[in-house]
């Protein structure tokens, strides 16, 4: 998919519903000292007392690195996943762009890691737990197939639109 006026729509779309899936995949807890977004976050972490004080603030504050992230994994699925998939293959089906979305979100999630197991010394994609591994394709395999589906359906949009310039 080419970036053009067309293609937000499906971003933004994308965006939305990678930013769910993270939300909910990735919820903020509450620890007994108080809220901690369980996504990576570099800010001020507030106390019980503080958070109920300005709860709208630190939500805000807290979805940040969701939405960085949502960017992120948007800009992967719509623009770098079926350019990959056309290296590979000349023919745009949707298992291939599904599985070249899949494999680069979980390239993304790995490297992700490796960046908080060096800040923090902790990751999700080589978490020891199986729930760790479970909430990466609660998010990714969502993703992957509403990403095969727009890069067929953007084909399939643009070879109409050639056979109808050819006539």
């Amino acid at each position: 998919m080419v970036l053009s006026c067309r293609s937000w729509p499906a971003f933004a779309a994308l965006w939305c519903a990678s930013l769910i899936l993270l939300r909910y995949a990735y919820p903020i807890y509450f620890d007994g000292a108080g809220p901690m977004p369980s996504f990576f976050y570099w800010g001020h972490l507030p106390g019980m007392a503080e958070y109920n004080r300005h709860t709208w603030h630190y939500e805000l504050r807290f979805l940040i690195p969701y939405c960085i992230a949502s960017t992120i994994l948007a800009f992967v699925c719509l623009f770098v996943a079926p350019k990959v998939g056309n290296r590979l293959t000349a023919r745009n089906k949707f298992g291939v762009h599904s599985a070249d979305s899949l494999v680069l979100l979980f390239a993304v999630a790995a490297t992700s890691d490796m960046v908080n197991v060096m800040w923090l010394k902790g990751g999700v994609f080589f978490g020891t737990e199986i729930y760790s591994y479970m909430r990466l394709l609660i998010v990714s395999l969502p993703l992957a197939i509403i990403s095969g589906l727009l890069a067929v359906a953007t084909d399939k949009s643009l070879t109409k639109k050639h056979r109808h310039i050819a006539h």
